[in-house]
């Protein structure tokens, strides 16, 4: 109850975001490399990254199902500090949309553009360069995620690997900062409709 309105968390926490991705693409710019290699680029699309973008949305979209058959069943929150943090009404949401979109494209410049590159570039060269440099980053993004609890860190771990893939065969941030803000959208719009569907129920004799 002493906690600010949730709209002051999504602004600030979505400034930060721009702050961190404006930080990049300077860094970046002063640099002597091609925009290209940060994904600032058109999707170069192969049958691979269409199975992989498929098999993403296939995940999520069983794994959002799943979760909303069980909190409809009663099963409570993994972590109930999500519950300070998500949406529970339509006004909410409203102010939710910047800090998604945020997400959506600043995560990605970060974690995708910026962090695969670093990493590909620091890590000796041996036949695992290019699949440890997807999973280092898998792992940071993850882990800056407990907040959400540890199932939830380990389902957002199995995204950020395919997001990194699809970043590497699409040489594009495009189209993972459209599926990643997509994912924030809908799982705020489920847990709204989840909120709202339960006060509903709890106003029934």
């Amino acid at each position: 109850m002493d906690l600010p309105p949730k709209k002051h968390l999504y602004y600030s926490n979505g400034l930060m975001l721009w702050i961190g991705a404006v930080l990049v693409i300077t860094s970046w710019n002063i640099t002597t490399k091609p925009w290209a290699d940060l994904g600032i680029n058109w999707p170069v699309f192969s049958t691979l990254s269409i199975y992989l973008i498929l098999a993403l949305l296939a995940i999520y979209l069983i794994d959002t199902a799943v979760s909303t058959y069980q909190y409809q069943k009663g099963k409570k929150i993994d972590d109930e500090e999500m519950l300070n943090i998500m949406p529970q009404n339509w006004t909410e949401y409203s102010h939710f949309i910047f800090l998604a979109v945020s997400a959506g494209v600043c995560e990605e410049i970060v974690f995708r553009g910026f962090l695969i590159n670093y990493m590909r570039e620091v890590l000796p060269s041996s036949p695992y360069n290019l699949i440890m440099s997807i999973i280092i980053p898998g792992m940071i993004f993850s882990i800056s995620h407990f907040y959400q609890g540890f199932l939830n860190v380990f389902k957002i771990f199995s995204l950020s690997i395919l997001f990194g893939a699809i970043f590497v065969l699409t040489k594009s941030l495009l189209i993972v900062a459209i599926l990643h803000a997509m994912v924030d959208l809908i799982s705020g719009a489920v847990f709204v409709i989840l909120e709202k569907r339960k006060g509903q129920e709890s106003k029934l004799p």
